[in-house]
């Protein structure tokens, strides 16, 4: 499903904004003329108080698009035990609560990989103490509250445990009626990505459900997102297909330094308006 360009926006996580704090990230995407997403991951707002009140206060920034990455490191919303699960679904709700004045284009969401982190930097794939069905009754809820509150409720596909597997992934958003993050490195990361299955089938059939992408070239085996090459002909497929048929709004550069972030920007915004006018951009063979 395409949609109107002008309804698109470019943004940046706001650690490579400026990691130094929200308020001088939020002036430094004004400067960009980018929008954030904003990690819950890495800032936690405090519970109440002034510490809190001035953490959400930066993100009201005038001008600014806006969506935040819901925490993932601390909640399992797919976890087999339902008291675990239940005090996932209340931590996720609290943030979004505290978020919802900001009125985000979207919250991202995390679930299903079911192990610890490694000392490799990736998340392990325990996938017993999780399970499909769990997840859907936890997606289901986080919907219809999306619903009944006015929120949306994006799924990341991810390259370990239950939406790193195609199949499941789209068992998973079409099951629960979320919508869909699309990370293009996790995609290609991913076990399917890396036998040479087709990144699409994250996607096929679900090209209206899609509100956010994550651009970087892919996330390697130690869990680094490589920034984008020109010249990338899976990246170039991978985003004109993005472009001409989803209804993605945020196109989010997922890299979190400054300089890599700043590098990767120009490029990028030397690909869209080709994009958009189904031009082959410069650099990035397209079919």
């Amino acid at each position: 499903m395409n949609s109107d360009s002008s309804t698109r926006w470019l943004a940046a996580n706001n650690a490579a904004l400026d990691p130094t704090g929200s308020a001088a990230a939020a002036r430094r995407a004004l400067a960009l003329k980018v929008g954030v997403e904003w990690s819950l991951q890495e800032t936690r707002p405090a519970v109440y108080g002034p510490w809190q009140q001035a953490l959400v206060q930066s993100w009201l920034s005038p001008g600014v698009n806006t969506s935040f990455h819901l925490p993932f490191t601390d909640v399992e919303l797919s976890s087999i035990d339902p008291n675990l699960r239940e005090r996932s679904l209340q931590l996720i709700e609290h943030y979004i609560e505290l978020t919802l004045a900001a009125h985000p284009s979207h919250y991202t969401l995390h679930l299903g990989i079911g192990g610890p982190f490694s000392t490799a930097g990736h998340w392990g794939a325990q996938t017993g103490s999780v399970s499909e069905e769990a997840a859907v009754d936890s997606l289901r809820r986080l919907a219809e509250l999306g619903r009944e509150r006015g929120f949306t409720i994006a799924l990341e596909n991810l390259v370990h445990g239950l939406t790193a597997n195609p199949e499941v992934y789209q068992r998973l958003v079409r099951t629960s009626g979320v919508s869909v993050t699309f990370d293009i490195g996790h995609a290609r990361g991913s076990e399917w990505g890396r036998q040479g299955g087709d990144p699409w089938a994250y996607l096929k059939g679900l090209e209206d459900r899609v509100v956010c992408v994550h651009i970087y070239e892919e996330e390697d085996e130690g869990g680094h997102h490589v920034p984008p090459r020109a010249g990338s002909p899976v990246l170039g497929v991978l985003l004109h297909r993005l472009w001409h048929e989803t209804a993605a709004r945020a196109w989010v550069v997922e890299l979190f330094t400054p300089a890599a972030l700043e590098e990767s920007l120009s490029l990028v915004r030397a690909w869209l308006p080709e994009l958009a006018s189904n031009e082959q951009p410069a650099g990035l063979p397209l079919p």
